[in-house]
């Protein structure tokens, strides 16, 4: 799709800009609060790749069981235990061997999920493979899906085709929000960290 590749090309050349690591550390400081809040469930993490917010020293925290993601043939993923023995994808990253359990997720739990830039409405733009959006749709009812970004990495709108999940909440270095079904504008899109109360997702 030639306005996914344009949209791609944009978010690398802000990435570059903004340098590879900008807001990181905050982004992970909101992240670590929020996860502070919730109770023990199953966090699915992910290993960054170089555009993408590192999750560092917040694994493993909070009481937590933390997942890694595996990339399955053709286009897949699905998650195994964090401390697995691991492998390598075919892009060269660390992941959960063949031979890992899979995790069994259900309400409550959470996935992580990174990406180049998402949209105000929570529809990510990743890499354009599409496991992501795959696994998004094949996860149980009550999953709840967080989008880790920075504020630079926000856009008002992403083009969007018929597979495009969206994500629950957004995570940047302001806080956690929400996102809406609707198109929001700037104060309704925003729901910090303190108002957050720790349950499942909402509905």
């Amino acid at each position: 799709m030639e306005a996914k590749r344009r949209e791609r090309a944009a978010a690398r050349e802000r990435i570059r800009l903004a340098g590879p690591a900008a807001g990181h550390d905050r982004v992970r400081s909101a992240l670590d609060a929020w996860l502070a809040l919730r109770r023990p469930c199953i966090v699915v993490g992910y290993v960054a790749l170089p555009a993408e917010v590192d999750l560092g020293s917040i694994i493993g925290r909070h009481g937590h069981r933390w997942g890694l993601v595996r990339l399955l043939d053709p286009a897949g993923l699905d998650a195994a235990a964090w401390d697995a023995p691991r492998g390598r994808s075919r892009y060269g990253t660390a992941e959960p061997a063949p031979g890992a359990a899979p995790l069994d997720l259900g309400p409550g739990d959470v996935v992580l999920v990174p990406a180049l830039a998402f949209d105000r409405s929570g529809f990510r733009l990743g890499h354009g493979g599409g496991h992501y959006d795959r696994y998004l749709a094949s996860l149980p009812t009550g999953v709840v899906t967080v989008g880790i970004t920075t504020d630079d990495s926000i856009v008002p709108q992403l083009p969007v085709e018929p597979h495009d999940r969206r994500v629950d909440f957004l995570c940047t270095e302001s806080g956690i929000r929400t996102t809406p079904t609707d198109e929001p504008g700037p104060s309704a899109l925003l729901d910090r960290i303190e108002h957050q109360d720790g349950g499942p997702a909402r509905p």
